[in-house]
């Protein structure tokens, strides 16, 4: 038993307008889970597409 059903959530997508929600969690694991971020980390990041911030990062 779970309100995750009855509810909006960040943890099914709803704070994204338009998105049809869908379970966003990741059942693998914490170990295979940090071992995934390592690989994608020492490969220069494979898969994802890193762009400079136009605007700065504020402390």
């Amino acid at each position: 038993m779970t309100v995750f059903t009855k509810v909006d959530s960040w943890i099914f997508g709803a704070n994204i307008p338009g998105k049809k929600p869908s379970v966003l969690f990741y059942l693998g694991g914490l170990g295979n889970y940090r071992n995934v971020l390592k690989d994608v980390a020492e490969n220069d990041y494979r898969g994802f597409t890193l762009t400079p911030s136009e605007q700065p990062v504020s402390a």
